[in-house]
């Protein structure tokens, strides 16, 4: 059994998304809060209620911001990206 492989560019030939997509404007990100998760599917959530707001308006508005927990990519040292299986 191989893995799939699978590389995306855009229109311009840029395919180095690895780390994601940086945001275009950095004052219009929303940040999750940790301490907030909300039922799924809750119009009430922030991330769906922001979404909602832009499909149902076209806009993004102004969103107010508040002290939130950063959640840090965790780093290991186990990786299996570059690893090969197969099952005998």
């Amino acid at each position: 059994m191989q893995p799939i492989v699978l590389k995306v560019a855009n229109a311009s030939g840029f395919s180095d998304y690895q780390n994601g997509i940086e945001p275009e404007n950095p004052n219009n990100i929303l940040a999750e809060d940790l301490g907030n998760l909300s039922q799924l599917g809750n119009p009430n959530e922030p991330f769906l209620s922001r979404v909602l707001s832009f499909i149902n308006t076209g806009g993004r508005g102004v969103f107010s911001s508040k002290s939130v927990l950063k959640f840090n990519h965790l780093e290991t040292n186990n990786s299996i990206e570059n690893s090969l299986f197969y099952e005998k």
